[in-house]
């Protein structure tokens, strides 16, 4: 009996990476970019599909400025540094670690530094 050959769709989890409209990106086991180069948007928009989230607007906030600092310093902003800079640039204080943890619900801010392509931070770092 012949099985019928399915189409992967655009964009869809296989075993330690991503295929983003036929494109493979590596990741490691807990889900990070191997290679930062390969950040896309949609790569971003994936990994919060697979964690059931939709990223909004005060997710993109996260989002970039996490890739503007590590692009400036080489380095994963402290949690307690991300709040303070969202809060004033932002001039709104409810950028806490309740209010990130209340949108990244799975593993806080870690997350959002998984979905802005960075490397996996150490301990401290992004939460």
């Amino acid at each position: 009996m012949r099985t019928q050959e399915q189409t992967p769709s655009p964009a869809t989890v296989i075993p330690h990476g991503l295929e983003i409209d036929g494109r493979f990106i590596a990741v490691d086991d807990d889900g990070y970019l191997l290679d930062s180069r390969d950040w896309t948007p949609q790569v971003a928009e994936t990994m919060a599909a697979n964690d059931e989230l939709t990223l909004s607007d005060d997710h993109w906030i996260a989002i970039h400025f996490l890739r503007d600092f590590y692009a400036e310093f080489g380095i994963a902003p402290e949690l307690d540094l991300m709040q303070r800079t969202l809060c004033k640039s932002q001039k709104d204080c409810r950028w806490n670690r309740k209010f990130l943890r209340q949108m990244f619900p799975v593993n806080g801010a870690r997350d959002a530094c998984r979905y802005a392509g960075l490397p996996k931070p150490p301990p401290g770092a992004c939460g």
